[in-house]
């Protein structure tokens, strides 16, 4: 697994599986905690350097599918560079919201989420915009090659941000926070967070069209 420290989710919705509803022209949670339609969703917000550093995990698990037959020859040949499956947006801040995809495929699909003490946290946990997070994502180029999720499998609270609603959506970026170059693996200093009726401890459509924005 990829393990990215100090990032920030992005309209998480990981609580429970989702589907798209055509009606509401959104995901929706689904009906059926079984659907193996649904799925967990959330985007991450990278700075430069993180960025470069997944994609370069990318390309390296691509490569290594490719040896092992796992991605085809023919799906091999069609695709110059696996950074163009995946889903980038480019903020005004130059940070980038890369989107990050579970498949509801069984029990064990959901992804983990833990508190400062390396415990579970409750299962309808509800992570928020702007939570100041550690990850760890695994990369699964699905039917053979034709395209990748980032799937989200392990995530460590360091910071749980308010919940917000379209009222409190301003027009500006956020400045995010600069990286502790001593972070390390999933551990960070404990601070209890309530919110609402919660409480938690918890630890301190992108193609060839970007090249021209990413330099890497």
């Amino acid at each position: 697994m990829h393990h990215i420290l100090d990032c920030y989710a992005v309209w998480p919705k990981i609580n429970q599986p989702y589907i798209w509803s055509d009606s509401e022209n959104r995901t929706v949670p689904s009906p059926d905690v079984n659907d193996k339609a649904a799925h967990y969703e959330l985007m991450i917000n990278l700075k430069e350097k993180q960025l470069k550093g997944l994609i370069e995990a990318i390309r390296k698990a691509w490569k290594d599918a490719i040896a092992s037959g796992y991605v085809t020859k023919e799906n091999a040949d069609k695709c110059s560079d696996p950074k163009n499956f995946m889903k980038i947006t480019k903020l005004d801040d130059k940070t980038y919201n890369v989107a990050c995809k579970q498949k509801n495929y069984d029990a064990y699909s959901k992804p983990k989420q833990f508190g400062a003490d390396k415990q579970p946290l409750p299962d309808d946990f509800e992570l928020t915009t702007e939570s100041h997070i550690h990850i760890a994502v695994q990369f699964y180029f699905y039917q053979k090659g034709k395209g990748l999720h980032i799937q989200p499998k392990k995530i460590r609270v360091v910071q749980l941000a308010a919940r917000q609603t379209p009222a409190m959506i301003d027009d500006f970026e956020a400045e995010a926070a600069p990286i502790d170059p001593d972070a390390d693996d999933f551990d960070a200093p404990p601070e209890t967070v309530t919110f609402g009726d919660q409480q938690a401890t918890v630890g301190g459509n992108a193609s060839q069209d970007f090249d021209d924005e990413i330099p890497f």
